[in-house]
C-alpha cells in the first residue's frame, strides 16, 4: 500500500516520498492541485479537487510489478490523473463519493452537468463553456480512453450516478460496499458507556456526528436543528439530550430547543464504540452521502438509525426494521423518526438487534475481503484468457 501520509507502523504501508525533496514537495502538493479552484472568485464552498500536479507515486507503484492496481483517491497533489496511462496493468478504481464522474466537484448536488461534458459550472460560479471543470472532465474523458479500469462504487446511489455519467456510461462497473470490524464494533453496555463518557443515565440520547458535522452544509445540521426544535415542542425537552461530536463550536446548538452536549473531536475507534453504545438513536442528516460509514459503525454497535432517503444511506438502513428513513430534506420528518425509536423501548431494542445483524451480514470486514478478492481473481482470469 503506498500512501500521501503514513499514521501506523504497518510495514506493508509505505509513504510513496521516501527523500528530502520529495517530502516537501508532497507537503505542498495539495495547496498546488488546489490553485487552479482558487482562480474562481466566484466559487463555492463544496470539496473541489483539480487531479493535474505530476508526482512519483506511479514510477513507484510500476516498480513492485503489481498484477494489479487499486486506487482509492487521485488528487490533492498525490496521485495526478495522467499516472493512470503509465501503468499497464489491469485498474480498479474505488469511488469513494463522485468525484471520478465529475468535472472536480466530489458532490454535484442538482446539477447534472456530468452527465454531458460538465463546463459553466455553478459551483466555480463560472459563466463560460470551456472553464476549469470542462478542462478537469476533458483530461479524464482523454486518460479513461486507454487505460484498462474496473470502476467499483459503493452503492446503488453511486453505481447509478457512474452508469448516467458521460465519462463511465456503457462502462462495466462493480458496487462492493465499504466493511467494518465488527469484533470492535460491537455493543457496550449503555449504563457503562455513559458512565465513562458523563452522560445522563436517565435520559434518552440522540446522537449526531460527521466531519465538520455543523459547518458542512451537506451534513445536515439545520434540517437536525429544525428537527430538534419540533421535538422541542411536543415536550422531549424534559427527557431527551442531544450529543454531537465532529464539532468543537457550541455556539451553533444555542438554539436548538433541546439540551445539547457538543463532545467535540474523537481520534480513536474505542471513543467512538463507547459513544455509539451510549446512545438510543443515531441521527444522519445528510442530504448527499454516497454511503454513510458512521450509519454502519453505530448499527454494528447496536444502535437504530434515522436519515434521510437519499444517496446510499437506503442501502444501509432498511426502514421500521433497523431504524427510520425520513423524506428527504423534510426536518419534521426526520424528527418524527427520532421520536418513533425513542418512544418504545421494546422497538427499540428490536430494532438495535436487526441492526447488528444486517452489519454482521452485509458489512463485516470479512464480507468485504471476500468481494474484492472475488473481483481481483475474475480481473486476473479475464486477463490470462485474453
Amino acid at each position: 500500500m503506498l500512501v500521501q501520509r503514513k499514521k501506523g507502523s504497518a510495514g506493508s504501508v509505505e509513504v510513496a516520498a521516501c527523500r528530502l525533496d520529495e517530502k516537501i514537495f508532497a507537503k505542498f502538493a495539495p495547496a498546488l492541485d488546489r490553485l487552479p479552484w482558487k482562480l474562481y472568485p466566484r466559487r463555492g464552498t463544496a470539496t473541489w479537487t483539480t487531479g493535474w500536479f505530476p508526482n512519483t507515486v506511479a514510477s513507484r507503484a510500476c516498480s513492485e510489478d503489481p498484477s494489479i492496481i487499486h486506487i482509492h483517491w487521485i488528487g490533492e497533489g498525490f496521485l495526478p490523473l495522467s499516472a493512470l496511462t503509465r501503468f499497464r496493468r489491469p485498474v480498479v478504481w474505488s469511488f469513494h463519493d463522485a468525484w471520478p464522474l465529475t468535472g472536480g466537484c466530489h458532490y454535484p448536488g442538482s446539477c447534472l452537468r456530468y452527465q454531458d461534458s460538465c463546463g459553466h459550472c455553478p459551483l466555480l460560479g463560472s459563466t463560460r463553456q470551456w472553464d476549469l471543470s470542462r478542462w478537469i472532465w476533458s483530461k479524464k474523458k482523454s486518460v479513461l480512453e486507454s487505460v484498462d479500469l474496473m470502476p467499483v462504487t459503493q452503492s446503488r446511489w453511486l453505481h447509478s450516478c457512474a452508469r448516467a455519467s458521460s465519462l463511465f456510461r456503457g462502462r462495466e462497473a462493480r458496487m462492493i460496499p465499504y466493511g467494518l470490524d465488527v469484533d470492535l464494533y460491537k455493543p457496550v453496555s449503555r449504563e457503562f458507556a455513559r458512565h465513562v463518557l458523563n452522560l445522563p443515565q436517565n435520559k434518552k440520547i440522540a446522537l449526531m456526528g460527521a466531519m465538520n458535522s455543523t459547518t458542512d452544509p451537506r451534513k445536515g445540521a439545520s434540517y437536525l436543528a429544525e428537527a430538534a426544535r419540533w421535538l422541542s415542542t411536543q415536550g422531549s425537552q424534559r427527557d431527551t439530550q442531544l450529543v454531537l461530536f465532529g464539532v468543537s463550536d457550541t455556539s451553533v446548538v444555542s438554539d436548538w430547543g433541546l439540551e445539547t452536549r457538543v463532545v467535540g473531536l474523537l481520534h480513536d475507534d474505542y471513543s467512538l464504540v463507547l459513544l455509539y453504545s451510549a446512545a438510543d438513536v443515531f441521527v444522519a442528516p445528510s442530504t448527499e452521502e454516497a454511503f454513510g460509514q458512521t450509519l454502519i459503525e453505530a448499527m454494528a454497535c447496536g444502535t437504530p438509525c434515522v436519515a434521510f432517503d437519499v444517496g446510499g444511506i437506503p442501502d444501509i438502513i432498511e426502514d421500521r426494521r433497523t431504524g427510520y428513513l425520513a423524506r428527504p430534506m423534510a426536518g419534521e420528518d426526520l424528527a418524527k423518526g427520532i421520536s418513533w425509536v425513542l418512544e418504545d423501548d421494546e422497538r427499540r431494542q428490536d430494532l438495535s438487534a436487526e441492526a447488528r445483524r444486517r452489519v454482521q451480514s452485509e458489512y463485516s470486514m470479512q464480507v468485504y475481503a471476500r468481494r474484492y478478492l472475488a473481483l481481483y481473481e475474475e480481473i486476473l482470469r479475464k486477463k490470462r484468457h485474453s
